[in-house]
């Protein structure tokens, strides 16, 4: 699979059009409630940002967090299991990870043609694959990586129960 079909008719283009408006509106909140939550968890050191780039401005459709096992005594599941206990549910892992989808593995991007690897433009190791024992950032940034998913509609409750579950959860297994 090439990249999924976004084409529209006439109609999708107008509620897309309207929805589009929507859209930053909706990021500056979703980044107002991420931010809210973050100062709320400044003091539990088991948990921080991911890094941003330098000018980004993120929408944030979910939140990645930096799990740090060093600050408790269990695992990274075992601090999600409680974290989910109390109501924030919470993914202990980010699962984008294209180079193990059959697309890459088994080269069938556009059926069997084998392209792009088949391309003649195609100059890199046309039978290199990856594996995160190729990829140590991104295995790393896997394995410390918490996701949450608040958002615009997040309330200032909201906001208060996620750091609670977290500061429960950490205060329940800290070192």
């Amino acid at each position: 699979m090439a990249s999924l079909n976004f084409n529209m008719d006439d109609m999708h283009c107008a509620i897309g059009r309207v929805q589009i408006k929507k859209m930053f509106p909706i990021a500056k909140k979703r980044r107002e409630v991420i931010n809210a939550i973050m100062a709320k968890l400044s003091d539990v050191p088991v948990v921080r940002l991911a890094p941003m780039p330098k000018g980004a401005e993120p929408s944030y459709w979910f939140l990645r967090l930096i799990f740090d096992g060093s600050k408790v005594n269990v695992d990274k599941n075992t601090f999600c299991a409680a974290v989910t206990a109390e109501g924030i549910g919470c993914n202990t892992h980010y699962a984008a990870t294209p180079y193990i989808g059959k697309w890459y593995t088994e080269r069938i991007v556009f059926g069997n043609s084998g392209y792009p690897w088949a391309a003649p433009e195609y100059k890199g190791d046309k039978e290199k694959r990856y594996s995160l024992a190729d990829l140590p950032n991104a295995a790393k940034a896997l394995d410390d990586t918490i996701i949450i998913y608040p958002n615009e509609s997040w309330t200032e409750q909201n906001i208060e129960e996620c750091a609670l579950a977290f500061r429960k959860a950490y205060e329940a297994y800290k070192k």
